[in-house]
C-alpha cells in the first residue's frame, strides 16, 4: 500500500505534523528513569545530557559534507566565467 498512489492513502494538500521529543536519563542497573530536564539533577549531568541532545549524528555530518562537496564543483570547459562559492 502506497501513499498518494492509486489504491493507497490519499494526501490532500500539505501534511502537517508536530514533532515532540521527551528525554529521560536512565540509571543502570536499576533502570530508574529520570525526566530531563530536571532542576534537581547535578549541573554536570544536565550539561552532558544537553551536549548529547544537541550533537549532530555522524550520518547528519556526512550529509552536510556531501552537500558542501557538491557546491564546490568546478567546470573546466568554461573560460572567462566567474565561479560562485556557496
Amino acid at each position: 500500500m502506497g501513499i498518494g498512489v492509486s489504491g493507497g492513502f490519499k494526501i490532500d494538500g500539505e501534511v502537517e505534523y508536530d514533532t515532540k521529543y521527551d528525554y529521560a536519563i536512565v540509571t543502570l542497573p536499576s533502570f530508574k528513569s529520570l525526566a530531563f530536564p530536571d532542576a534537581n539533577l547535578p549541573m554536570l549531568v544536565s550539561q552532558s545530557a544537553d551536549a548529547i541532545i544537541k550533537h549532530d549524528s555522524a550520518e547528519k555530518q556526512e550529509e552536510v559534507k556531501a552537500w558542501t562537496a557538491d557546491a564546490s564543483l568546478e567546470v573546466r570547459h568554461v573560460f572567462g566565467a566567474f565561479r560562485v562559492a556557496f
